[in-house]
């Protein structure tokens, strides 16, 4: 065993984490998020209610010229256009509130909650396995090194020891849940640039971490 191998094999971690993190990144892009109208078509929105309230103006506007002219037809034309003009305002709203109402919000956090549960337990699982396949590689090239007993020893035990990726699935629960009672999608989305970034960062920290040991048993070597 030289820090040839030892380089090597850091290298394949590095590349290990380096797929793990891609993969995060396009498990994460596989969420649907369904489309709340009332957030999304504010546009849309913006200018119905522009021109609802252009009816209202210009109905009142007649209403009060038939008023003082004593035409009954501005009087009545002005009226049914105000109306017009209200009745677009309450029904654009009532459809604005529908279309939130129309999310299972209980349920869409449940589902986030799975697939990123699903995205843990997979990569956490194929950091382990890698790292434990490095461990018996490691271990045997020690063994078979010309270390003195006790540096073979030490360089072992940190052989043995290996990092895990620490991130805590029950935060991201409640964390999905307190946006739950915002009802409002475009939370979730931003909370799934939060989970990519602090899962990320705990997926280098156990990168960090072993190839910290590793070093440590090419110091053995000196």
């Amino acid at each position: 065993m030289n820090k040839a191998y030892l380089d090597k094999i850091g290298g394949e971690l590095t590349s290990k984490a380096n797929n793990l993190t891609l993969y995060l990144s396009t498990q994460l892009q596989q969420i649907n998020y369904p489309q709340q109208e009332g957030k999304v078509n504010d546009n849309t929105k913006a200018s119905g209610t522009t021109l609802q309230k252009c009816c209202i103006g210009v109905g009142a506007l007649l209403f009060v010229v038939g008023l003082t002219t004593k035409t009954h037809i501005a009087t009545i034309g002005g009226g049914i256009v105000a109306i017009a003009g209200l009745y677009g305002l309450s029904r654009n709203n009532k459809q604005t509130v529908a279309s939130v109402e129309n999310v299972d919000f209980t349920a869409f956090t449940l589902k986030v909650y799975q697939q990123m549960e699903d995205i843990h337990t997979y990569v956490f699982n194929e950091w382990n396995e890698f790292l434990g396949k490095l461990k018996d590689e490691l271990k045997q090239q020690i063994q078979m090194s010309d270390l003195d007993a006790g540096k073979k020893n030490k360089a072992i035990d940190l052989a043995l020891n290996r990092s895990v990726i620490n991130f805590s699935m029950p935060d991201v629960l409640t964390d999905l849940s307190n946006i739950e009672k915002e009802h409002d999608i475009e939370k979730y989305k931003t909370y799934g640039t939060t989970f990519k970034q602090k899962y990320t960062d705990a997926i280098k920290s156990a990168l960090s971490e072993q190839i910290e040991r590793y070093n440590e048993i090419a110091k053995l070597l000196n």
